[in-house]
């Protein structure tokens, strides 16, 4: 059901094509959707980084379970749109508290280098995160969303010529009744056969 209402929609996607206010528009939607799978890979990469090694630092006893993967996902994502919890802003990890974070000797070696690093990954992850790729991502789109503009009639004209194109050649009728729209589609094929056939015999 759910990836029929998504075919669904995105048909009538294409049914905006028609018009030449919104046929650009979703152009642009389609360039800009290409851009941002490459933008997403390059997130990746530092939205990995930050997550692997920020629970590692705060959990690094925790037992291999399959909501890891949820728990990364929540430590780094809702941060990149300027959610911060407290624990990664204060650094809080497991089996550390009270005198065990002071600088040593009076603390612990092991709680000092788990801690104090946690705000410093958050600060240069909301950097590239937040600040650098968001930024770039928005100049990306405002440059597709420029460049279609300015082009928007000889798009849509292009557009409605393989629109047209595409349902030519389709039958009339809906599914089920599609079936006798092939009848007929078979019916003049044969029709138009014999006449071929015909009209060679009788130049021979």
């Amino acid at each position: 059901m759910l990836i029929a209402m998504l075919l669904y929609f995105q048909r009538v996607c294409k049914m905006f094509l028609v018009s030449s206010y919104l046929g650009p528009k979703v152009i642009m939607i389609k360039k800009m959707a290409a851009d941002l799978s490459l933008f997403l890979l390059m997130f990746m990469v530092f939205f990995l980084s930050y997550t692997v090694s920020v629970q590692s630092l705060m959990h690094p006893n925790r037992p291999l379970y399959w909501g890891i993967f949820w728990d990364l996902f929540q430590e780094g994502i809702w941060q990149t749109f300027g959610e911060l919890n407290d624990e990664s802003m204060e650094g809080t990890v497991d089996n550390c508290n009270g005198t065990m974070l002071l600088f040593p000797p009076e603390g612990s070696w092991d709680c000092f280098m788990r801690v104090y690093p946690i705000p410093l990954f958050l600060a240069v992850y909301l950097f590239f995160g937040s600040i650098l790729l968001i930024n770039m991502l928005i100049a990306a789109f405002a440059y597709i969303f420029d460049n279609v503009q300015a082009h928007s009639k000889e798009i849509w004209r292009y557009q409605m010529y393989f629109l047209f194109s595409e349902f030519e050649d389709k039958p009339l009728l809906p599914p089920p009744f599609i079936l006798i729209s092939h009848v007929w589609l078979l019916i003049k094929y044969v029709c138009c056969k014999s006449k071929g056939k015909c009209l060679i015999l009788y130049v021979h």
